[in-house]
């Protein structure tokens, strides 16, 4: 499992997640929060800033840490509102041999932000994959019977809102093939993680608005537990924090433009 984000709010430690060099060890301390499938993983690919000597590398690395490593302790068993099995992890002094180290020390962001790109890319697509359900399943009920004698679908004000649906979807769509086409081309995520993350805020609250508006349309029947738009609804909020909340990749995006000179339109 990944092991990425640290843990927020009031009780949230001071310090983030590091590592001090101990010879040709390296000891962890801190605590990874949102760990999805950490439960049943036998691995931890964990993001650590090394605190070097004046003399050692140092700079944040990805440490591979076995389950069973004394000192892991899974601190919390957790699921979010989608249904997602998550837990929190706190390393006590955690011993790893350098050895577990990825790549190089001071690597670590780049290659942890190249798993985050793909992940950012797969969130995309699976929210326009949602988003095409909802549409077709709000198509079928919207042109069935109705107690008013007519179809929902012959009312001006419900076209309206639907066309909107189908727009938004086009829309996101269209943006996850050509970011697509440009991570083909591309020699690493890195090298289009503006787009990806653009992509990503755009397709994210799609889902959420297509979803909330079929609900609306098709009535208050879609609000009781375990009906799909019931279940898709909680999966869509979800995803505007999957790989990033969408304000702090907001910021992400004009950091890279005025920052970095990143971002294609």
């Amino acid at each position: 499992s990944f092991a990425f984000t640290e843990p927020s709010g009031p009780d949230a430690p001071h310090k983030q997640t590091y590592a001090t060099v101990a010879g040709t060890d390296l000891k962890i301390t801190g605590q990874k929060s949102f760990v999805t499938g950490g439960a049943h993983a036998s691995f931890y690919a964990a993001l650590v800033n090394v605190e070097g000597d004046d003399e050692g590398d140092s700079g944040p690395a990805m440490v591979i840490i076995d389950k069973d490593s004394p000192g892991l302790e899974i601190a919390r068993e957790f699921r979010s509102m989608e249904g997602g099995d998550h837990v929190e992890l706190k390393f006590n002094g955690v011993i790893v041999p350098m050895r577990n180290v990825i790549g190089s020390i001071g690597e670590g962001m780049p290659r942890a932000m190249g798993n985050i790109g793909e992940e950012r890319l797969q969130v995309s697509a699976l929210a326009c994959g949602m988003g095409l359900w909802t549409v077709e399943h709000i198509t079928e009920r919207l042109m069935q019977g109705h107690r008013s004698g007519s179809r929902l679908a012959d009312r001006e004000g419900v076209r309206l809102r639907y066309a909107d649906l189908r727009i938004e979807l086009y829309a996101a769509r269209s943006a996850l093939y050509r970011t697509a086409r440009l991570a083909e081309v591309a020699e690493s995520v890195e090298e289009i993680m503006n787009e990806a993350t653009a992509t990503k805020v755009f397709c994210t609250e799609m889902i959420g608005h297509v979803v909330d508006t079929a609900i609306q349309l098709a009535g208050g029947q879609s609000l009781i537990q375990g009906e799909p738009l019931e279940k898709l609804y909680r999966r869509a909020r979800s995803l505007r924090f999957t790989g990033g909340a969408s304000d702090i990749l907001r910021l992400s995006i004009a950091r890279g433009k005025f920052d970095f000179g990143a971002g294609r339109l």
